[in-house]
């Protein structure tokens, strides 16, 4: 494995899909509507999605993958 070829990797953004999963646990005493913790959660969501795709395209970039593999990680790993 190469390393990567994105600077900040992609997981360093699972760490913000992190702590905003730690804010909605944290959420509990009601310091924010539903409505605005279902907002949080979709933003999660989206961030380690993004995060899924750039890691596919990292490892195609960085020749970890080739172009069939691309594909079919991608289809494996990137969350509808």
């Amino acid at each position: 494995m190469s390393g990567g070829c994105f600077t900040p990797g992609p997981w360093t953004f699972s760490i913000i899909a992190d702590d905003i999963e730690d804010e909605i646990k944290r959420n509990q005493g009601g310091t924010y509507s539903l409505e605005t913790m279902a907002k949080f959660a979709e933003a999660a969501r989206t961030i380690r999605r993004a995060v899924a795709m750039a890691e596919r395209v990292d490892c195609l970039l960085s020749d970890d993958d080739g172009e069939e593999d691309f594909h079919k990680r991608w289809k494996e790993e990137v969350p509808e």
